[in-house]
């Protein structure tokens, strides 16, 4: 909540925090050196990666506060051949974070831009505004936020994975190669999101 209020105060703040231009750059650098190396979504990135930088560093300095630049396409024109799902976003914005606290930024400068970053989920899925607000919300909270975030859900997940491969009336349903083994486990985690 304190993020959101800090966001409406103005995002060229944000941008000042972040390092400026430079700073946002560093920052998209180590975003993907750690997306890359990401299973659930490093097939996304392919041989596109000093493209997706290139993309990436340019939208995020405009959103961040930054000067206008960029005149492309829609994120959903960019992203749609890539049939990124919710959980690809999540993974993405997961590494995001983590890049963040990497470059030492502190938590409520690493809220403020998921906060700010969050609202881009509708135009890069294509999804309209009515469908992402009818996802369920309990005091103000997503199932994931709910959970914990992101790495508890991918620990529970984990769990319940293991306990399914003990189970002998559905370990066969499991006990996979570990190529399937991360899809299946990719699966429930869409699936709980």
């Amino acid at each position: 909540e304190m993020a959101r209020k800090n966001v409406e105060k103005g995002k060229d703040q944000l941008f000042k925090r972040l390092g400026n231009s430079e700073g946002i750059t560093s920052l998209v650098d180590m975003w993907f050196n750690i997306a890359k190396s990401d299973q659930r979504i490093k097939e996304l990135i392919g041989d596109s990666l000093e493209k997706m930088k290139a993309g990436a560093t340019i939208y995020l300095v405009e959103l961040l506060g930054g000067p206008k630049a960029y005149k492309g396409r829609s994120l959903g024109e960019i992203h749609r051949s890539l049939d990124i799902n919710d959980y690809h976003f999540d993974a993405l914005i997961a590494d995001l974070s983590r890049a963040l606290l990497g470059a030492g930024h502190p938590d409520n400068l690493i809220d403020e831009v998921m906060v700010t970053i969050e609202p881009a989920r509708a135009e890069v899925l294509e999804k309209s505004r009515a469908a992402m607000d009818s996802v369920i919300m309990r005091d103000g909270k997503s199932l994931l936020e709910r959970f914990g975030g992101d790495m508890d859900l991918e620990t529970a997940v984990e769990g319940m994975y293991d306990k399914a491969v003990e189970d002998h009336r559905v370990r066969f349903h499991f006990e996979k190669a570990k190529a399937k083994q991360r899809q299946v486990r990719r699966k429930m985690y869409q699936y709980i999101c």
